[in-house]
Formats: structure tokens, sequence, C-alpha cells
């Protein structure tokens, strides 16, 4: 494989303990920081696995190494993305583009018309990040698990036709161009 490709693959159940161990490493940062704590603080492999059995995951690659991961679920209307997570050494590189881009591919393959993240009001650098890949803000509301911490709800449309995509690679940098792998 080029050292230089980045690439998004769909995961299993059985790749359930690496997406744990790159959503916790990337979240690191954030320990000690979020009120409330973040509840990839105290997430467990196991609950990754229920996570990735009720919805699906992707992770990302540069080479032989696993640098990010994302999770969605399929909701009624709307493919939720939750747990987007970029290793710190990786970032600014289009490894969180990538993996967005990837979980739309996936609301088209469902045919939901829309895709919903959720960030906290507390790091607007994440609401940003959505925003430049054309998500707006539809809501604001409390967290659930503190009355004094906020969430902004950002939705995009996708369009819903033709097949979905299994996996893509891209080049580093921009990785803002993809195109599906046969």
């Amino acid at each position: 494989m080029d050292g230089g490709r980045l690439r998004v693959e769909p995961v299993g159940r059985d790749d359930a303990p690496l997406v744990h161990r790159l959503t916790q490493a990337a979240f690191a940062e954030f320990r000690g920081a979020l009120d409330p704590p973040s509840g990839a603080d105290t997430e467990t492999a196991d609950e990754v696995a229920a996570a990735i059995d009720a919805g699906g995951a992707a992770v990302a690659w540069i080479g032989e190494e696993a640098v990010g991961a994302i999770r969605w679920t399929p909701l009624p209307g709307h493919l939720y993305v939750g747990r987007l997570a970029v290793l710190p050494a990786h970032r600014g590189q289009g490894v969180g583009l990538a993996l967005v881009a990837f979980a739309e591919t996936q609301a088209a393959s469902l045919e939901l018309p829309e895709v919903r993240v959720e960030a906290r009001s507390a790091l607007p650098e994440n609401a940003a990040f959505f925003q430049g890949r054309g998500f707006v803000v539809v809501e604001e509301r409390l967290h659930p698990r503190s009355p004094a911490a906020t969430t902004v709800v950002l939705a995009k449309p996708v369009p819903t036709s033709g097949p979905g995509t299994t996996s893509f690679v891209v080049g580093i940098p921009g990785a803002r161009t993809s195109r599906p792998r046969e």
C-alpha cells in the first residue's frame, strides 16, 4: 500500500477494540476539560461493539496505521454520526473530512436524506469543522447529563440516489477528492 494514501474502510464488531483505542486516544485531550465529561471517557470496547452492531463504523488508515474512526446510527429521517475521532498527530490532514464523507455515503446507501451530528457548545471548533463541510445548526439544546452545558445539533442533506460506497481512497494533502474502490 502507498504510505501517502488515506483510505476509509467500514469495520464490524470484531474491530471494536481498535475503534475504542482510536476514540480513547483522540478524546484524551478533553479528559478533565469538559463538564460533564465525555461519555467516551468511560466507554468500553464491548459498548463500542454494541454501537457498531446498532449502526456502523469506519476506520481511516494511512498506509498500515489506523489514524481515525467514526460511528453512525440510522434513525428515522437521518443518520446520526458520532464519535468522530482523529489521532492528534493526524489532524489537519483530511482524515476527519474523509471519515465524515464516508458516513455521508452510508446515509445515501440507506436512503436517509440527512446526516446529523452533535457538538458541545464548549467546543466551538467542532461545530465549525462540520459547518465547513456544509452542515448547518438546526437546534441547540441542554446536554442530557448537565443542565449547565449545551450542545448544538448540525444537519446536512445528502443525495440518496445511487449505490453506497464500501470504501474509498483519497490522497494527502487535501483529502477532498475521493473515488469508490471497486
